[in-house]
């Protein structure tokens, strides 16, 4: 019994056009966690200065930061109108971003309340609970005399 060749014909291309998804399939998966790996480069360099006379702090900011009383937040703020997790600033689409996260206090950025993360420029003044802090874009400055915190 002989078995015509149009089947056997098919059924090579149809292994062949798996492989090749396959093999596609590979290639990409091998692209991205080889482009995981490498690494994000760095948010630009800011910073926040908590404005106080009796305490003042220099936080540098990474791309995601918790703010609050709780000891786990990158900024802690010792204050008993700020609640654990107040506040977030995070670096995402090319900016900084403030949001809210459900403090009992709330959160403002120049007075006017954080309902939606809420875009920061160099400059503004965000406030949670009785705790004011500049946002400046930029490296830390150099030691001016305010000697505070930096980090947590």
């Amino acid at each position: 019994m002989s078995v015509p060749l149009a089947p056997q014909g098919l059924q090579l291309l149809l292994l062949a056009t798996l492989y090749l998804f396959l093999g596609t399939l590979l290639f990409f998966l091998w692209r991205d966690e080889r482009r995981a790996a490498q690494g994000a480069a760095p948010p630009p360099a800011a910073h926040l200065a908590l404005l106080s006379d009796n305490e003042p702090a220099l936080f540098s900011l990474a791309y995601s930061n918790l703010l609050g009383r709780a000891p786990d937040n990158a900024i802690r703020i010792e204050d008993p109108l700020v609640s654990a997790h107040h506040a977030r600033i995070s670096f995402a689409g090319g900016q900084w971003l403030v949001e809210d996260l459900g403090s009992r206090n709330g959160t403002r950025v120049n007075e006017l309340p954080v309902d939606t993360p809420i875009a920061l420029a160099s400059g503004d003044i965000v406030h949670l609970g009785g705790k004011a802090l500049r946002f400046s874009s930029g490296p830390l400055p150099a030691d001016d005399g305010r000697a505070g915190r930096e980090g947590r």
